[in-house]
């Protein structure tokens, strides 16, 4: 996962440094508990040496490995050291992937579709989408952006929408990598709409999710109703994607063969504004892959800053059905414990974070 990193330069390692150790000095003086100001004296001599953060991760871990505590402090080491020891290099990255752009104009929305997989979905949500978009009198541009060994996407998107192939040798699909080169390397935009390709959508989505941004003049916007999608049944999904028996036009959550899920869904299709997303850093593909929890991560950056809105106008999405990944990544209780551990944070070191992190997208 660690590839790519990029060296800090010296001078911004250097206030970066200082930053963090600030901070953690002001902590110090504002803590009452011993195991606290214990916690921020590590973390001081941890940015005072150049000892890699993962081992002395892992030597934390081993102190008491079942206590929560010493687990997210552990956590909000990585954190910090992350971006200050290194990061992604997005520029390296580029000279591996294949970029295939329509065309260079700037849009009001791009959509960025991340995919693995996947085949018998692809083309349905593209067309779901480009339909949308031609209704909405919106200037929008979808970029695929497959991350995968291989480009098996790639005469599908010839053509029809912008096509990245970001090489990967993982055997559990980066989602986040994939977000971040699609806004990096794709058409810049006003808004970004991340959406997942097992989603598809209704005629009237454009149009009435940029209602939707202009009611509230937001940096964000979870772009369905009620912080849910509908469940399609194996055989609705069927008679949608094959049989071509059924418009989704037509659907509502009392169709026969769709199913109404719990609500707080915080991923699926997100749209976040270009400076917003820049603000936060993007995605975290550093942290997550697989099947994760990096949307509700990313959602709880932007929450930091400011509330993801939500639609005035009601907005139904349709999510396809395929087989649960969720059993797949040896790493899952990892990384909740890593989003356990932001939630955790103090408003001062979420801020410290995104410090961190801002503008690490930008130009």
């Amino acid at each position: 996962m660690f590839l790519y990193f990029k060296e800090s330069d010296k001078k911004e390692d250097i206030v970066i440094r200082n930053q963090i150790k600030e901070i953690c000095q002001n902590a110090i003086g504002n803590s009452k508990g011993h195991s606290e100001k214990k916690y921020y004296r590590e973390l001081i001599n941890i940015i005072d040496s150049d000892t890699k953060l993962i081992s002395i991760s892992k030597t934390i871990k081993s102190l008491k490995n079942k206590e929560d505590y010493l687990q997210r402090s552990s956590n909000k080491m990585l954190f910090s050291q992350l971006h200050v020891s290194g990061r992604l290099d997005y520029e390296k990255i580029k000279e591996t992937c294949y970029i295939d752009l329509i065309d260079q104009e700037e849009y009001d929305i791009n959509v960025i579709l991340p995919v693995r997989g996947r085949d018998e979905f692809v083309i349905p949500c593209i067309e779901h989408l480009k339909k949308s978009a031609e209704n909405s009198g919106a200037k929008i541009c979808i970029t695929l952006c497959e991350e995968n060994d291989k480009p098996n996407h790639k005469e599908k998107a010839s053509g029809l929408v912008n096509y990245i192939h970001i090489p990967s040798e993982n055997k559990l699909m980066n989602k986040s990598l994939a977000h971040n080169c699609g806004f990096k390397y794709s058409n810049k935009a006003k808004y970004y709409l991340f959406h997942d390709i097992d989603i598809l959508v209704q005629t009237s989505f454009f149009e009435k999710t940029i209602l939707n941004l202009k009611e509230y003049s937001v940096g964000a916007l979870q772009t369905f109703s009620n912080r849910r999608v509908l469940n399609l049944s194996k055989e609705l999904t069927e008679a949608i994607i094959k049989l071509k028996k059924s418009d989704v036009d037509q659907l509502h959550q009392d169709s026969y063969g769709i199913e109404i899920p719990q609500t707080g869904a915080p991923g699926g299709s997100i749209i976040i504004s270009k400076d917003l997303f820049i603000e936060v850093g993007g995605y975290d593909p550093e942290f997550f892959y697989g099947y994760s929890p990096e949307d509700k991560f990313f959602w709880d950056k932007i929450e930091a800053i400011q509330p993801v809105e939500f639609p005035s106008i009601d907005v139904d999405l349709f999510h396809l059905h395929h087989e649960v990944m969720i059993h797949k990544n040896p790493k899952l209780w990892e990384m909740h414990s890593l989003l356990d551990t932001f939630n955790y944070m103090s408003e001062i070191e979420k801020k410290l974070f995104l410090k961190a992190k801002r503008n690490y997208l930008g130009e």
